[in-house]
């Protein structure tokens, strides 16, 4: 996990975490049976707390310094501040899964990524299982009193196989859109994304895989073959790690590889359900193992950190997990040792006051992290940079920006009218259209012509079937059937696309694995989409803008540092604008083929030696990858000018 975080090319690294958890599984199992035989039933007091004991004190730890980081880091421009303290909070009451699901697109996706508390969303859904898990067991227990020992065990067994069946069934369920989800339509953009969201951060969805070690736990060892069975449950792990693809495969059937191979693993290599070091034997590997918790927690935000202050520096994130693993030792030997071990405190209302403090630190500070940024730090010159970039887009404002399709009767009409006018023109697409908005309207209008939007945040109006959600599909096909069916309705038609952000951003691997599949699959796909609105009538297509990392949150001064200089500004030697180039010329190539018009969004915003999202000092981003209101005006000639051609009356 650390790896995949820092950067190494192990594409399905993020599978440590499902590795993770039948391990935790498994330990806790064996654990907890062994002292309910022990003493003839489960001591929930005693474990809780020494979970507490061991998770707590290394937890807060670095939930108070990574807060602090944040405050001198992060800009208060934007939302980062702001959700790095909320998502602490959630994380201190072992709730950052819940947080993670309701407040972002998802684990994979960049409102989650900048985030340095993202990685205590595996944390919490541990927690929560140990959490429920003791008194399963002990209701297990409790049935099987009047048996005999193997009796017992046996119903433990088929008590954990029931209820990881069904929590298998339901992740399977929320994937593969087994369940109809109708009636959160009004509520959600899109229902079935979200499901699929609560099957990755959902503790009842990933309980199975929690079960499946403790499953393990209660069945004998395998003796024999037992090489051929390590040997084939490395080989599923590693080509787990090698070959699954963030957001594609997970979540799915295909988590079910790893958590196999390390059940194959586990029980090949140890007679013990409460330890797996006999597997890692060897003395630098239980070093790294003792300390594993401590880096875990301490590696995503040095990573995040480093890559905020370096974004251009291609060792920055391994070298930021080195230096982690360097702290995390400090902590280990320092922090978590002692107190786990028991040398401090001595007594358990110690340990209680001591655990009690950390948790209040921890919520003090956040609320007081969250509570400032919000007030802008009492700086006027941040509040004034934050009423630049603040204000939605007409197309958001109006609630032109939903999942339903041109034509649906449950769609606001989002037309703009003049008095007796000559015409409707159509803006659609996704956000990137929305951004527009604004200076559609003027140019409609200033034309004598309604103006008509029709947006759908993250879905490109694009005929493909490779990265759209049902339904996105939905939208797309149904707004083009609408617009076949009423041939000439529209004068003019304007598709706007964050086209280089999909083929660039975390979704990118599902349009291909090089750059040379994704290009070619977008071609293929804005032709098959040109040529069907070409039928209806006259197309413009309007290339994505740039997009700039860390905008707007670099354009005021941290605690510590002012505004970097080389803020919102790509020079032509960036990947990011070669990569951005190469899309729109082959886009402009594809649309001037089949007969429609392009406008490249670089010719205003762009010169000879790069591309700035600043004009005048100021910026005209409302984030990294959308205009502002106000800069979106410097866009009201272009489409003034590309109406007109289209219309005719160029």
């Amino acid at each position: 996990m650390v790896a995949y975080h820092a950067g190494v090319p192990v594409r399905g690294g993020f599978v440590g975490v499902d590795v993770f958890f039948v391990i935790s599984g498994y330990v806790i199992t064996g654990l907890l049976l062994r002292r309910a035989d022990a003493g003839g039933r489960v001591r929930f007091g005693q474990f809780y707390l020494r979970r507490a004991r061991r998770l707590a004190p290394a937890m807060c730890l670095m939930t108070l310094v990574t807060l602090v980081l944040v405050a001198f880091l992060y800009s208060p421009v934007g939302p980062d501040q702001g959700e790095a303290a909320k998502a602490a909070i959630a994380a201190t009451f072992l709730s950052a899964n819940a947080y993670f699901f309701a407040t972002t697109g998802g684990y994979f996706q960049p409102d989650a990524n900048s985030n340095p508390f993202l990685h205590t969303w595996s944390l919490s859904v541990e927690e929560q299982f140990y959490l429920l898990f003791p008194a399963f067991i002990a209701l297990l227990l409790a049935f099987g009193r009047r048996r005999d020992a193997r009796r017992t065990r046996r119903l433990v067994l088929l008590g954990f196989t029931a209820v990881g069946l069904a929590s298998l069934l339901l992740c399977v369920a929320l994937v593969e859109n087994w369940i109809h989800v109708e009636h959160f339509t009004s509520r959600f953009a899109d229902p079935q994304a979200e499901l699929r969201k609560f099957a990755f951060f959902g503790t009842p969805a990933r309980g199975w895989e929690f079960l499946a070690g403790g499953i393990l736990a209660l069945l004998p060892s395998v003796r024999r073959r037992a090489l051929l069975v390590r040997a084939v449950g490395a080989l599923l792990v590693v080509g787990s790690v090698l070959a699954l693809r963030d957001g594609a495969d997970v979540p799915g059937y295909l988590v079910a590889v790893p958590v196999l191979g390390t059940a194959l693993l586990l029980s090949a290599s140890t007679d013990r359900p409460d330890t797996v070091h006999s597997a890692l034997s060897a003395r630098p590997m239980t070093w790294l193992g003792d300390r594993s918790y401590s880096w875990y927690l301490w590696h995503w935000p040095f990573i995040l950190f480093a890559a905020y202050l370096w974004p251009d520096a291609g060792w920055v994130k391994p070298a930021a997990a080195v230096v982690a693993l360097v702290v995390a030792a400090a902590a280990y030997r320092y922090v978590e040792r002692p107190i786990h071990r028991g040398h401090w405190p001595s007594s358990r209302r110690a340990l209680t006051a001591v655990l009690v403090a950390g948790v209040a630190a921890s919520t003090v500070v956040g609320l007081g992290v969250w509570q400032l940024s919000r007030d802008g730090w009492g700086s006027a010159r941040i509040q004034a940079v934050r009423a630049d970039v603040a204000p939605e887009h007409v197309d958001i404002a109006a609630g032109c920006a939903n999942t339903l399709p041109l034509g649906s009767p449950d769609r606001p009409p989002c037309t703009w009218t003049v008095p007796r006018p000559r015409g409707t023109v159509l803006l659609i697409g996704d956000s990137n259209a929305g951004h527009l908005s604004e200076p559609f309207i003027a140019a409609a209008r200033s034309l004598g012509y309604d103006a008509s939007i029709v947006t759908s945040g993250g879905c490109p109006l694009a005929l493909t079937s490779r990265a759209l959600t049902p339904v996105c599909t939905e939208f797309v096909q149904g707004s083009i059937e609408e617009l076949e069916a009423h041939p000439g309705r529209y004068a003019a038609v304007i598709v706007s696309n964050a086209t280089a952000g999909y083929l660039g951003g975390p979704e990118s691997t599902l349009f291909g694995d090089s750059t040379a599949e994704r290009v070619a699959t977008w071609n293929a796909t804005i032709d098959r989409t040109v040529r069907r609105l070409r039928e209806v009538g006259p197309v413009t297509v309007v290339g994505s803008v740039p997009q700039y990392d860390g905008l707007p949150a670099c354009l005021a001064p941290t605690i510590w540092r002012s505004r970097s200089s080389a803020c919102g500004e790509l020079s032509t030697d960036s990947a990011a604008l070669r990569f951005r180039q190469r899309v729109i010329d082959d886009e402009r190539r594809t649309v001037l083929d089949d007969g429609g018009q392009y406008l490249d969004t670089a010719s205003l915003l762009c010169r000879t030696n790069g591309c700035s999202a600043l004009v005048h000092g100021v910026s005209v981003y409302r984030d990294g990858a959308h205009l502002s209101v106000q800069g979106s005006m410097l866009f009201e000639d272009s489409l003034r000018q590309a109406i007109r051609d289209l219309v005719g009356e160029g």
